[in-house]
């Protein structure tokens, strides 16, 4: 297939998939929807947030009747997916019940005589939304406990590109392209077998672990004494050597003292609060101020003036920098690449995986300011406040 054939396909594909979800608009009851954040599920045409799928569903029949047969009209749905409620799903031509998309697809087909285009990949996922703690999958009985897990489990009914070397399954390619980097062969070869890995440590660690038979793969910074893992240094540290900031995930020491912070901002708190360093840029707006002019410029662009140029595309969240924006998309993508050395529990983001390892620590610093409960987490936190207090935080 030649360059211009394949753009001409591509091409193709853009205005099917446009063409089908228009049809499922005009004909069906679908209510679309961004995605499901901390508040509740978003709304598809603004960014209201509903708990209650029911008020969502209400919302957006009151608010965006007009405007819905242009959601996502300039959206690229060759590279990426639209979700839809399909709760008592209908069509609108003879109010007959449907089960699901696909039936529905195929009645507008044979009953209405309308266009349905069934050779391109489906991007259009479908979800049954209900309230509670339990997401239920629209097209099996499996159950999660997070619709984030939901939508990672949607990947294996909308199998639109698999990767060629473990055969898992994607609905869309940038989600694929970012797991293909698991199998990326790196340039650090093992001295005592064929695997290669990416970096200098995974090699060190794989050959003390699987050819040395080490019974250690980490040392105490202040002592002889080896581990066979690093939360167990971490546990020596703390209870031998009082050290309280676990530094294997710590990566930022303050200049004046040596003390180990997990971020730039905790490590600058800890200079000013500490060893009384003048902040000396001060914002002009908040009086707030920061040891770093770059600080600074980013809390103006973050607070006041509100700039958020680097958009997701996949549910239309904003955020300032690109760095925020890739930290972000492993949401999406689903892929999950730091992994705890305890319980062998994945996580998308190093901060989560920190937060993680305070469970394995029994660090119960975060306190309910209204009944003094303790928690490890801030999500465990902020879900007590919301469930027994009635108290939402960001």
């Amino acid at each position: 297939m030649t360059q211009t054939s394949y753009d001409k396909r591509t091409s193709q594909d853009k205005i099917k998939n446009k063409e089908n979800l228009l049809t499922i608009l005009k004909y069906s009851n679908a209510i679309p929807f961004k995605n499901k954040s901390y508040l509740g599920f978003i709304c598809g045409y603004c960014d209201a947030t509903y708990p209650d799928p029911l008020d969502l569903r209400v919302h957006t029949q009151n608010d965006h009747e007009e405007e819905r047969l242009e959601f996502k009209s300039s959206f690229e749905m060759a590279k990426y997916t639209v979700k839809l409620d399909v709760t008592n799903l209908c069509c609108l031509l003879c109010s007959e019940k449907m089960d699901n998309l696909s039936k529905l697809k195929d009645h507008l087909v044979k009953i209405h005589d309308k266009t349905i285009y069934d050779d391109i990949k489906d991007h259009i996922k479908e979800f049954k939304l209900k309230k509670g703690d339990v997401f239920d999958c629209a097209m099996c009985p499996s159950s999660y406990e997070t619709f984030k897990m939901l939508n990672q489990h949607m990947n294996k009914h909308y199998s639109n590109y698999t990767c060629p070397k473990c055969d898992k399954s994607f609905a869309i390619k940038r989600s694929l392209y970012a797991h293909q980097k698991i199998h990326q062969e790196g340039t650090f070869k093992c001295d005592l077998c064929e695997k290669v890995f990416s970096s200098r440590w995974k090699k060190n660690h794989h050959e003390k672990a699987k050819h040395l038979g080490a019974s250690s793969i980490s040392n105490c910074p202040y002592c002889d004494v080896s581990f066979r893992s690093y939360h167990q240094q971490n546990q020596h540290l703390v209870n031998v050597h009082n050290v309280t900031k676990c530094k294997a995930h710590c990566k930022f020491k303050c200049r004046l003292c040596d003390a180990p912070f997990q971020s730039i901002y905790k490590r600058n708190k800890h200079l000013v609060k500490v060893h009384k360093c003048e902040a000396q840029y001060k914002c002009n707006i908040c009086n707030k101020a920061y040891l770093l002019k770059s600080l600074l410029m980013n809390h103006i662009k973050s607070y006041h003036l509100m700039e958020r140029n680097y958009q997701c595309t996949e549910c239309g969240y904003r955020f300032i920098d690109k760095k925020s924006l890739k930290s972000h998309m492993v949401k999406h993508t689903g892929e999950r690449n730091f992994a705890c050395e305890v319980c062998h529990k994945s996580f998308t983001r190093r901060d989560i995986l920190t937060e993680h390892m305070k469970i394995h620590d029994h660090d119960s610093r975060l306190i309910c300011e209204v009944c003094s409960m303790t928690f490890i987490q801030k999500g465990r936190l902020r879900s007590h406040l919301l469930s027994h207090h009635g108290i939402s935080i960001s």
